[in-house]
């Protein structure tokens, strides 16, 4: 969705969730961009979070994604980072970038099943890699590397980390209790009323 910077892209995974692993897609949502997005309300849009969780996105711990700078020409893997935010006040980074760009920094490859190999196919696929590493030097050597290609408009994109802290203690729970709580809780006796007081009788007078 193309814009003119006022709204901004938020993408998100729970990663304890069991479903958004490392190379599930993201969540995403839009909401305006105003003076910076804070972390606070991030959540505030995040309606998502108020029916995944009874306590709201207060039930997830948040991190935000730190880009560093790419490879000039663009063919590196992205460099990035996750960051707790301390001041959930404070402006986040957000990433301005051609549609191209967003898609190679958030894209998710899936790696390819291993196969069983034989000596046989190994020496080919070896043979494989050596030729193609070949013709890529004579090409570079030629024309220099291709740069990376932009296409599409720019777009507004902050990403996240959660953690679902409810699921987190219930697991913590079930590991170390058994799934009777986090604590045992001891059963303390009824305390029994005191005895009323006795009177005594007075000492008799000494004849």
């Amino acid at each position: 969705m193309a814009n003119d910077g006022s709204q901004v892209l938020v993408l998100y995974k729970v990663v304890n969730s069991g479903t958004d692993g490392d190379g599930a897609l993201y969540n995403a949502f839009h909401m305006p961009r105003g003076r910076g997005l804070s972390l606070a309300a991030v959540k505030q849009h995040c309606a998502a979070t108020r029916v995944m969780s009874h306590a709201g996105a207060d039930g997830y711990h948040w991190r935000v994604r730190v880009d560093e700078k790419s490879a000039a020409d663009g063919r590196g893997p992205p460099q990035y980072s996750w960051w707790d935010v301390q001041d959930e006040k404070a402006k986040l980074p957000i990433k301005d970038a051609p549609m191209s760009e967003i898609e190679r920094l958030f894209s998710t490859k899936k790696r390819a099943p291993s196969v069983e190999q034989t000596p046989a196919s190994k020496t080919t696929a070896k043979a494989t890699r050596m030729l193609g590493k070949a013709m890529n030097a004579v090409a570079n050597a030629v024309d220099g590397p291709a740069p990376q290609q932009e296409y599409g408009p720019r777009m507004s994109v902050i990403a996240f980390k959660l953690l679902d802290l409810g699921r987190m203690e219930s697991n913590f729970n079930r590991m170390h209790f058994g799934g009777k709580g986090s604590r045992k809780t001891a059963r303390h006796a009824r305390p029994r009323p005191a005895a009323p007081p006795v009177r005594r009788q007075p000492a008799p007078a000494p004849a």
